[in-house]
C-alpha cells in the first residue's frame, strides 16, 4: 500500500453562496416572492439557509400575478 501524501498551506476555498435563491440579500424587514411548482422545495431552502447563517424567516405560500409560490420575509 502506498502512503498519501501530505500537503500543507493549501487554502480551504470560499464557500460558495447560496446563489439561486439569494436569501442572504434580504434585509430584516424585506420580503421577496419566490414563484414555484413545488414551494416546499423553497421552504426547505430557506430553513436550511436560515439554521446555517443564523437569520429568521418566515414563509407563506401564496398566488402573486396568478402564479403559485412563496413569499419570504426575513425578520431578523
Amino acid at each position: 500500500m502506498s502512503k498519501l501524501k501530505v500537503d500543507r498551506n493549501v487554502p480551504v476555498p470560499a464557500h460558495r453562496p447560496n446563489s439561486k435563491y439569494h436569501f442572504r440579500d434580504l434585509e430584516p424587514g424585506t420580503s421577496r416572492f419566490y414563484p414555484a411548482d413545488d414551494p416546499s422545495k423553497v421552504q426547505s431552502a430557506v430553513t436550511s439557509f436560515g439554521n446555517y447563517a443564523g437569520m429568521r424567516f418566515q414563509t407563506r405560500r401564496v398566488e402573486e400575478r396568478g402564479k403559485l409560490g412563496l413569499r419570504v420575509w426575513r425578520v431578523s
